[in-house]
């Protein structure tokens, strides 16, 4: 007898924790009007009249009440005992009219911790009353009076400030949960309800079939934009969308929460919708956000305006979608001298590496141009970024090129141009001369792979290499050429900044001890990539170049 008492304990302790995780499994407290308001729509309410009101009491603390009165099939004794007061007992299961699964939205309104709960109903000529107190225990009280729908009461006792501060909360869930729900909902008589819709889209696009609802459309950039899922118009989840600046919004009765109510359930549904949306982005959308591209870049529309677009843009050619045929000579990009840039050209000079952007037209940026380089404006180097990363990374928010991405498509991180050197200094000039030969003499004395040395302008402005005393060249010392990381080897053109205030000191001693002068020049050059050994045979070739030369 004892054990089976045991038993029946360890039972109720399990039914209360469970009922308590119940309680407590919603983050905001506050999603129990959604629960409420879904099950006045599942009993077919057209209408939903949610209020508030406090009550003083003795003292500070009055009483306050929040009412959710529907208009619906109501509840008899039978759904009363079998329904509502069972945990996860439900007959909506297969019903896609039907939005809960679990039969356990009531449970919800137990995570404000109120006082009491009052629910009055009433269904084929039976009107009940059923009263929960704090414990979540309960009484049933049939009513002499008719109840026509579902009128809920959850009480509570507060002081009038925090009622104060508990009425737009109510109003935020209310708004958050269920403003696109298909019945005339109202919070003090104020309507809550919107379309099914984006009203700030700049440019958006629809898909409706049999499956689901899908509206997206581009945001201006102060809004935040959101991928949300809603069931009959009752949100299900809203999260940061995965493509920047553009909003999406899918409505089906084929999605269901989880039992946590913090995500969608992944199924083969889920699935095909994911798939439907997928099509209208890439097919519709993409065509319109190119066109609508196109029109904004011809009339000279300034960046601020055309961001979003590119942006977005940005991230479903990273996702590899591909421009429609009809689109493929539209403008979607502008290069640094103004001409408009469509996405096959941006894509062949990427694949060719001689796509960039630039902050101002500099003689770099004119070498790449004339080397048959596309350089844009640097406003656009999230669409650059893109275009190297086509196709690459998971579909997600993390897709989008972040900063580093984009700097690393800067043309100053990319090419190299010095300048040549012009001076009407006769002994300047013969200075420099004899630099560069005592220079070039000594690397070939130590064998190193240096082809030439020489003097050029490498400070000018926009130069990818300002403030260096040195830049080896592969190809010759005036060509345009990729940025080279170090001087770890010396294989083609050694070229010096001529106005580099490194070696100006070194002009006059090249008069003297050329060879020091080369020596030391040298290990300027090479700071940091100067080995024992290296050091070790310049400073020999220095010394056996300058002993020939003062012995012959």
């Amino acid at each position: 007898m004892a054990e089976k008492q045991k038993k029946t304990e360890r039972a109720a302790d399990q039914d209360e924790d469970a009922l308590e995780a119940l309680v407590n499994q919603f983050a905001d407290p506050m999603s129990f009007v959604r629960e409420l308001v879904q099950n006045s729509i599942d009993a077919g309410s057209v209408e939903i009249d949610v209020s508030c009101e406090w009550k003083p009491t003795a003292g500070e603390v009055g009483t306050a009440s929040i009412h959710v009165d529907d208009f619906g099939l109501g509840m008899d004794r039978n759904i009363i005992e079998t329904k509502l007061t069972r945990l996860f007992s439900s007959d909506k299961e297969g019903d896609l009219t039907k939005i809960g699964k679990f039969g356990i939205g009531f449970v919800s309104v137990f995570a404000i911790a109120p006082d009491a709960v009052c629910v009055d109903t009433g269904r084929g000529g039976e009107s009940w009353r059923v009263l929960f107190r704090r414990d979540r225990s309960f009484s049933l009280i049939r009513l002499a009076e008719p109840i026509e729908g579902t009128k809920i009461q959850v009480i509570k006792q507060m002081t009038e400030p925090e009622y104060r501060a508990l009425l737009p909360r109510v109003r935020g869930a209310l708004h958050f949960h269920c403003k696109h729900v298909d019945v005339a909902l109202r919070f003090s008589g104020e309507p809550i309800t919107e379309a099914f819709d984006l009203p700030e889209a700049l440019i958006k696009e629809r898909d409706k079939s049999d499956l689901s609802e899908i509206v997206m459309g581009i945001l201006p950039s102060q809004t935040k934009p959101i991928l949300g899922f809603y069931n009959r118009g009752l949100t299900l989840v809203e999260r940061p969308s995965d493509v920047p600046h553009v909003g999406c919004k899918i409505q089906s009765s084929y999605l269901e929460h989880t039992l946590s109510r913090d995500s969608v359930v992944q199924d083969e549904n889920y699935a095909r919708i994911m798939s439907q949306r997928e099509r209208l982005l890439r097919g519709p959308f993409l065509r319109t956000l190119m066109q609508k591209l196109d029109a904004l870049l011809k009339e000279g529309a300034p960046p601020d305006r055309v961001r979003p677009y590119q942006a977005s843009l940005a991230a479903l050619v990273i996702r590899g979608c591909a421009a429609p045929a009809d689109c493929e000579n539209l403008a979607v990009a502008t290069s640094i001298t103004g001409l408009c840039v469509c996405l096959p050209e941006l894509s062949s000079a990427a694949e060719r590496g001689k796509l960039v952007h630039a902050r101002a037209q500099t003689p770099l940026v004119d070498g790449l141009i004339k080397a048959d380089g596309c350089v844009c404006p640097a406003w656009q180097a999230p669409l650059v970024a893109a275009m190297y990363r086509a196709g690459s990374g998971p579909w997600g928010a993390s897709d989008t090129p972040d900063e580093d991405a984009q700097n690393a498509y800067a043309i100053e991180q990319q090419f190299v141009l010095p300048l040549p050197f012009h001076t009407s200094d006769r002994t300047l000039k013969k200075r420099i001369t004899a630099l560069c030969a005592a220079t070039q003499k000594l690397l070939r004395k130590s064998r190193e792979k240096a082809e030439s040395v020489a003097m050029a302008q490498l400070g000018y402005e926009g130069s990818s290499v300002r403030g260096a005393l040195s830049v080896v060249m592969p190809s010759g010392a005036f060509s345009l050429a990729p940025l080279p990381r170090g001087h770890d080897s010396l294989d083609g053109t050694l070229v010096i900044d001529a106005e580099h205030k490194q070696l100006q000191p070194l002009l006059p001693l090249c008069d003297r001890e050329p060879e020091l002068a080369a020596y030391t020049l040298l290990k300027l050059c090479l700071f940091g990539q100067m080995t024992a050994e290296r050091d070790s045979a310049l400073l020999t070739a220095a010394m056996e170049t300058r002993w020939r030369r003062m012995t012959s």
